[in-house]
């Protein structure tokens, strides 16, 4: 999912209403009674952890989890850069990785960075249009015709709240291809095509009717009273030994190369399968107009070109910019993922 993240310090991002995090936190910061000022941020540390949780749920707080981008030099950061640029850049530690999706993975329009205020919601579908446009350029219609092919009109959809629920449901599957099924295999593609890449193995879980988000958590560890929750867990525990998911009595996973059609399928038929082809279109269609364009726009949006250059929206981050304090100087971290 943190492929996908544009949360930088200083810099501010169209996605995130053209605010940078260093702006959410100082909001969060008066949302829990610490004025803005070169005091702030102490007051915020000396808060107690029941009074951050009370306003978890404020917009400043938020779906924003990830770790901010802090491309500072005079601090050690723990996010110097995005992991989209790290992985293009080859910059990732060469170890093997194990990742995937559930079947019907994903939460939804929640999840859409884009839609995900007031501010910038959509309801129509011509506010989803206006966001295609705004989002992939002249590739929107492009993206209009994958998209409908996965939410196709209903009956009633002529009705303000069929549009609506229809257009909740578009959001819906960018955003589930975004964080998890486009997302993952950009990310699996990535690692694999590096420089002395070491074995990449991903899976797609199957093994409910419906699997959803973080529904193949109880297989892994071979808590569920069926085969593939027994295989799973001793794919895991060879991979955890090892590196590599196969051993014994176990069908072969085969390691990702980039660009591959195929998949670990962990269901009723465990082994290799081929990914639908509708899907690898789609998919491509994100990693080209959106990974590859879009999101590298937005990395560089308004990126200060050294330290200080960078003007401080907040004064509690320039009083806190140099020497060790500055190392904690990113704004609290936003709420944990809801699941």
């Amino acid at each position: 999912a943190d492929v996908g993240n544009v949360r930088k310090l200083r810099s501010s991002s169209d996605i995130w209403l053209g605010r940078s995090a260093e702006e959410w936190g100082c909001e969060l910061g008066e949302q829990l009674g610490c004025p803005r000022g070169p005091e702030q941020l102490e007051a915020m540390r000396r808060l107690s952890a029941e009074a951050v949780v009370r306003e978890t749920m404020h917009p400043s707080a938020s779906d924003c989890y990830e770790p901010t981008i802090d491309s500072r030099s005079s601090v050690r950061s723990a996010k110097p850069a995005s992991s989209l640029e790290a992985l293009v850049a080859g910059r990732a530690y060469r170890v093997p990785v194990m990742l995937g999706f559930t079947a019907q993975d994903g939460l939804g329009k929640v999840e859409l960075e884009h839609t995900i205020f007031k501010e910038s919601d959509i309801t129509d579908m011509q506010g989803f249009r206006t966001l295609l446009t705004r989002e992939f350029g002249a590739a929107a219609l492009e993206a209009l015709a994958h998209y409908e092919q996965v939410v196709p009109m209903f009956s009633g959809s002529g009705s303000a709240p069929a549009e609506a629920l229809r257009v909740r449901r578009l959001l819906g599957a960018i955003s589930d291809d975004m964080w998890y099924f486009a997302g993952t295999r950009h990310m699996a593609d990535l690692l694999a095509g590096s420089a002395g890449a070491a074995p990449v193995f991903l899976y797609s879980f199957e093994g409910l009717r419906r699997s959803e988000h973080g529904d193949d958590i109880t297989f892994w560890r071979g808590i569920a009273p069926v085969l593939v929750a027994t295989k799973m867990a001793e794919y895991l525990a060879h991979f955890a030994a090892s590196g590599d998911p196969n051993g014994p009595d176990l069908p072969e996973w085969s390691a990702h190369l980039p660009g591959s059609a195929s998949v670990m399928g962990l269901g009723p038929r465990i082994g290799m399968r081929a990914v639908d082809d509708e899907d690898r279109e789609r998919h491509a269609f994100l990693v080209r107009e959106y990974f590859s364009k879009r999101l590298p726009s937005e990395l560089r949006r308004g990126e200060p070109s050294s330290d200080s250059a960078a003007p401080s929206v907040c004064p509690a981050l320039a009083a806190d910019v140099d020497g060790e304090a500055g190392a904690a100087a990113t704004p609290l971290g936003k709420r944990v993922r809801r699941e």
